[in-house]
């Protein structure tokens, strides 16, 4: 008989397993480009235009999310949005795949990465149309992929702003203008990359004629990659601070922030933007490790 153990088959655990592998992939990643910086392969790989710690790349990167929601409410309206969609699915996933499998391919001195992290990306998309659980594993890897890249792009303060940026957004695409709750359904409807989801249940007591009865009711979470690979991009970015608790602390941080988030999301059976909660978290944690961190100093 299975097991109807709450804490095995409950999703928020699925979602922060899944989340937690996906900041750990992301700095391992950046951290290999972070340490090899000043050679010209992963120069070739910064994604901003200014130097790492310009202001100006928080405005490039918040440019180009806003552009791409643009572009999404377009492709949304259009009779072959399905096509669209799964071609940058396509694009977003095997790219971003591509990037993880060659940082670490590189990092081992194996012969051929590019060709064999393209090899590598090109694998894995196929097995995630052939068998649709693997989108989790997909997304993930192309989460930690775009979490390493922005990271390793910009410098500690810029990305801070950039997440509180994205926190705000997040809060306005969800709660206002609903466009991003829209996204989500049809992602998840088409199960694409652009989210990871668990199912379990949930158990539900209930008291009839004095005598309490158990039954499980099915329950069903999903998160964006984006809240993912921002969380992602901060603790890289953290990591250039030159002390490994900035970047423990700050992930410890982006747990907690999204745990709560989950319960409150299973609980009330509602959509709730996660950046914020995440955002917030992770933020105090890291001001929180300065602060502690410069009293030890001065004792």
């Amino acid at each position: 008989m299975a097991k109807t153990n709450d804490q095995l088959i409950n999703p928020t655990n699925q979602i922060l397993l899944l989340f937690i592998v996906a900041q750990f992939l992301a700095l391992i990643v950046g951290k290999i480009m972070i340490d090899n910086q000043n050679e010209a392969t992963f120069q070739a790989l910064s994604m901003v235009p200014e130097e790492p710690g310009s202001p100006g790349n928080v405005i490039y990167l918040i440019m180009s999310v806003l552009i791409a929601a643009a572009l999404l409410v377009i492709i949304m309206m259009l009779p072959i949005r399905d096509v669209l969609i799964r071609f940058l699915e396509f694009l977003a996933s095997v790219i971003s795949m591509i990037i993880v499998f060659f940082v670490i391919f590189y990092a081992l001195n194996i012969e051929n990465a590019d060709a064999l992290s393209i090899m590598f990306g090109l694998i894995f998309y196929i097995a995630r149309m052939t068998y649709s659980p693997f989108r989790n594993v997909v997304a993930v890897i192309a989460s930690a992929g775009v979490g390493a890249l922005i990271g390793f792009s910009i410098d500690p303060l810029p990305t801070v702003l950039f997440v509180i940026l994205i926190a705000v957004y997040d809060m306005i695409a969800v709660w206002w203008t609903g466009h991003m709750v829209q996204f989500a359904k049809h992602f998840i409807s088409m199960q694409t990359t652009f989210t990871i989801g668990a199912e379990g249940v949930k158990e539900i007591v209930t008291r009839k004629k004095g005598k309490l009865t158990k039954t499980f009711e099915p329950v069903r979470l999903e998160l964006g990659t984006g809240d993912l690979a921002i969380p992602a991009a901060l603790i890289v970015s953290v990591y250039k601070l030159g002390n490994f608790v900035f970047p423990l602390m700050t992930f410890i941080g982006a747990v907690i922030g999204l745990y709560f988030i989950l319960k409150r999301a299973q609980e009330e059976k509602r959509v709730f933007p996660a950046m914020p909660s995440i955002a917030v978290s992770s933020i105090i944690m890291l001001m929180f490790t300065f602060l502690a961190l410069a009293v030890l100093n001065m004792l």
